[in-house]
């Protein structure tokens, strides 16, 4: 028997989505579950169905400067550093013009990170500013000195020639900048959905095996017929939000 979910538009019409039923199979061994029941495949699907596209909130700013800035923040940002702190230091840098004039050596960076941040009112120091000085500067001159790839794969391959960038990393600048429905950004939470449902083993996320989690997840999006960017955000926002939950049922 199949699903049915049913939402109202703004213009309070009645909307209707119709699912397979809660034994068909899907992908692989995976069957769809009901939608009703968390961390199911049906429930990713009517969840995304039922909520604003969040792909929609994506800058897409495919620019050089724009895929340049937000390498910049990714590099600031990382393990250790709150996002807040990382935007701090990313407006000191574009205040210094960094982004903009000649100015990419990697002593000056390493004196600006070295200087005190004000973020939400406290003052903050920067963690490992000598190896983030030579990541930024490292990056500040690629993208002055080549031609950047328009070509969603092949501007991650590009990026991942970049000091300090991973695959994931990689993946976020694409994604969010070009809004690439050829890549994931797969972390712990993306993971342990994974898990839950039976599309991902026990291996552990890592470099080397950060391609199979990867196409195992864009296999997924596309058996549901979603984009993988707006999944990718759906299913990273609401197991963020109940990682206790998610934590539980995989005991």
């Amino acid at each position: 028997m199949t699903q049915v979910v049913f939402r109202i538009t703004s213009c309070e019409q009645l909307e209707k989505l119709v699912l397979p039923s809660a034994s068909a199979p899907l992908i692989d061994r995976i069957t769809w579950g009901h939608f009703s029941r968390p961390f199911t495949p049906a429930f990713w699907r009517a969840l995304l169905w039922l909520q604003d596209n969040p792909a929609g909130r994506l800058s897409r700013n495919q620019s050089r400067q724009g895929i340049m800035e937000e390498t910049v923040f990714c590099l600031l940002g990382g393990y250790g550093i709150k996002a807040e702190v990382a935007q701090a230091y990313f407006k000191k840098l574009s205040d210094a013009g960094f982004f903009h004039g000649a100015r990419r050596r990697e002593a000056d960076i390493r004196r600006l990170l070295k200087e005190p941040a004000i973020c939400q009112g406290r003052s903050y120091g920067y963690r490992f500013p000598n190896q983030k000085a030579r990541y930024l500067a490292q990056a500040l001159r690629s993208f002055a000195d080549h031609e950047i790839p328009r070509d969603d794969l092949r501007l991650r391959d590009w990026l991942l020639e970049l000091p300090g960038i991973g695959r994931k990393t990689a993946a976020w600048i694409v994604r969010n900048c070009l809004g690439s429905d050829n890549v994931a950004i797969i972390d712990i939470h993306l993971q342990r959905a994974g898990r839950l449902m039976g599309l991902f083993d026990s291996r552990t996320l890592c470099a080397s095996t950060y391609a199979y989690f990867e196409q195992r997840f864009l296999a997924f999006a596309k058996a549901l017929k979603v984009q993988a960017s707006a999944l990718d955000m759906l299913i990273w926002e609401t197991m963020r939000e109940h990682t206790f939950l998610a934590s539980a049922q995989l005991r």
